[in-house]
């Protein structure tokens, strides 16, 4: 499987970003074939078609549709080349926490890492404008680079962030921002933080200082999801990462997970995918 890794040496100079015009890239290449990416992607098409599939969601491409993709998600495009218009912006985690000092800065942001709601929206006409007049300023920025550009840059995208962060809140009819909001994003947090350990919600809930029961009708407001559900799909999402990036053994990948014995990963894993880690493996490898 193919895995696109940053270029952060594009412009002669070390920039964590990138943000250009599709129709000016005439290396634009929207593959048909499962690949991956190890950087944040959000993709803002002022026309297009088609379909674009990241992990286990398929989304309807439309005018003015916004696409997020997290490092290591599964994708592939159904999308014809020639009717794309918009921009294109990627960059690394580094870009945002050394300038916000925040690590968690992109957990914050409810269209990154989120394993229950599809990552997309469809903006209005006037919401994808100020968004657009926003991305042309930063490329004109990008263009004319100089020793403040950074700080321009970044409260550009601090701005376009937060922005399509609200509109996608919207857009999937979820709690506006409130004091829960900080329950999941540490739930998140502690997720990334322990992902390689066997910890419960009991768990969770306990480094939380809450109850577990809080802990799930909380997250069940917010997601859709119980706490258990949303840490299953996580847990399958980074089994799946490591079976097809790692070059492990799956008894390998079962110890660096914590599981006792690559049994019980592979029980765990084929009650919820359907098939064994194997059998994964080799289907999505076969589609090179």
């Amino acid at each position: 499987m193919r895995i696109l890794q940053f270029d952060g040496r594009k412009y002669g100079f070390p920039l964590d970003m990138d943000l250009h015009r599709y129709q000016e890239n005439p290396n634009l290449h929207l593959s048909p074939k499962i690949h991956t990416i190890d950087f944040f992607e959000i993709m803002f098409l002022e026309s297009g078609s088609g379909h674009y599939w990241v992990n286990q969601f398929k989304v309807p491409v439309v005018p003015r549709t916004i696409l997020f993709a997290s490092p290591y998600q599964l994708k592939r495009y159904g999308i014809p080349e020639e009717t794309i218009r918009g921009f294109h912006l990627v960059f690394r985690s580094s870009f945002l926490e050394t300038f916000f000092a925040d690590r968690f800065f992109v957990h914050r942001l409810h269209y990154f890492f989120n394993v229950t709601q599809s990552p997309h929206l469809v903006l209005s006409e006037a919401e994808f404008m100020v968004i657009t007049m926003a991305l042309h300023e930063i490329t004109e920025e990008i263009a004319d680079y100089r020793s403040d550009s950074p700080i321009i840059i970044h409260g550009l995208l601090l701005f376009v962030l937060t922005r399509l962060n609200r509109a996608f809140l919207s857009y999937h009819n979820l709690p506006s921002e409130t004091s829960r909001k900080d329950i999941l994003v540490q739930f998140k947090q502690l997720l990334e933080e322990h992902i390689d350990q066997q910890l419960g919600v009991a768990d969770y809930a306990r480094e939380l200082g809450i109850h577990r029961n809080v802990l799930n009708r909380q997250i069940k407001q917010m997601t859709g999801l119980t706490a258990k559900e949303v840490l299953t799909q996580r847990k399958i999402q980074e089994i799946k990462t490591r079976l097809l990036f790692s070059g492990k053994t799956i008894a390998e990948i079962a110890y660096d997970l914590d599981y006792s014995s690559p049994n019980n990963l592979t029980r765990f894993f084929s009650g919820q995918v359907g098939q064994s880690p194997s059998e994964f493996r080799a289907e999505v490898q076969s589609d090179r």
